[in-house]
């Protein structure tokens, strides 16, 4: 035999013979070496991924199985598993989550905008609690009337109004502004803005009961009329983390203030800018 032939047959005896054609030929002549058929089939396990290598099975490696590799359950980027089951429920672009299992841009039943994880928007939250009290008048209630009087003549007449909505800010937002708008239909002397400092109640406020206030003027308001906002940006920031009772309008002259409550259509509203 040449040495072509040689090198040729040696060559043959060197490659694995193929696991089919082992079974086939077994079961044919009944000769087939079950060493080798146990070699070759540990192989092809190996091979196709049924053990726990890198294959396409369910082993523990990268492939497309149940492993814990970066298989098909794996969130994209900005994306988060939430719940542990397959989906990604977190989505940086989804106001209903914004990028985590614990955020939302929906506050109050307004949903805001969502931009890369970042809730921002405006909010409106209409006055639901406000009425006044009037020293001459010192049993009266005047939770029901549709006007707000703020003025110093036969007796002092002093607003309350609640500020809804900033209790409910997230601890982390951040406000870039905040109003209170208000429809004045008699202009006079400015007042006296104070924060009031306990509990009270719209149905039972009178002169006699009237919620104790901090004495330090917090801004002075001097509206126009109609359609008018007082800036509370600046009054906020000393009120985070304390109980928020609203603000009293207290008069500083004879010439008086009145504006429309909240029992009218034109009642008072809080506007906030805010993002977190």
């Amino acid at each position: 035999m040449s040495s072509i032939g040689i090198a040729l047959s040696t060559g043959a005896c060197l490659i694995a013979p193929n696991p089919k054609f082992v079974e086939d030929a077994g079961s044919e002549e009944g000769d087939t070496d079950t060493t080798a058929l146990k070699t070759s089939d540990s192989t092809t396990d190996s091979e196709t991924g049924d053990g726990d290598g890198d294959g396409d099975g369910d082993g523990d490696g990268d492939g497309d199985g149940d492993g814990d590799g970066d298989g098909d359950g794996d969130c994209p980027p900005g994306t988060l598993d939430c719940d542990g089951d397959p989906g990604c429920e977190a989505d940086v672009s989804d106001p209903l989550t914004c990028g985590s299992c614990e955020r939302s841009c929906e506050l109050a039943g307004q949903l805001l905008d969502c931009t890369e994880g970042l809730c921002s928007g405006d909010l409106v939250f209409p006055v639901e609690t406000d009425s006044y009290a009037d020293s001459f008048h010192p049993m009266t209630l005047f939770g029901d009337a549709e006007v707000l009087e703020v003025e110093i003549g036969d007796g002092d007449q002093q607003a309350y109004i609640a500020l809804p909505g900033i209790a409910d800010l997230p601890p982390d937002a951040f406000v870039e502004s905040a109003s209170l708008h208000l429809s004045c239909t008699n202009v006079g002397d400015p007042a006296d803005i104070h924060q009031i400092i306990m509990e009270w109640s719209e149905a039972e406020l009178n002169w006699s009961n009237a919620p104790s206030l901090n004495p330090n003027v917090l801004t002075s308001f001097d509206p126009n009329i109609d359609d008018t906002s007082l800036d509370l940006t600046a009054l906020l920031p000393s009120w985070r983390g304390q109980p928020n009772y609203g603000i009293a309008l207290i008069p500083t002259g004879g010439d008086g203030l009145t504006f429309r409550s909240s029992e009218t259509d034109a009642g008072p509203w809080v506007s906030l800018s805010v993002s977190w």
